[in-house]
């Protein structure tokens, strides 16, 4: 049950990581 929920967790992080850096690179477009 432990390993579940920090499996989620991690999993979320890396979402938000993912998600930050695709919003990062659209911004990047949009100044250039």
């Amino acid at each position: 049950m432990n390993n579940v929920v920090n499996l989620k967790k991690y999993c979320k992080s890396h979402y938000y990581i993912l998600l930050t850096r695709i919003t990062f690179n659209l911004v990047t477009l949009f100044i250039l």
